[in-house]
């Protein structure tokens, strides 16, 4: 695909990387759920 309006693809970009961000965030938590869990906390 290609965009040829940099303002649209700036918003693109800014989407992907917020809904990067976000999925990153969940599954770190999750993780450290899982490790206090195992530490019985």
């Amino acid at each position: 695909m290609l965009i040829k309006d940099p303002v649209q693809a700036s918003e693109k970009l800014y989407k992907t990387v917020e809904e990067a961000v976000k999925a990153m965030a969940i599954a770190l938590n999750i993780e450290k759920l899982t490790d206090v869990e195992k530490m019985g906390r």
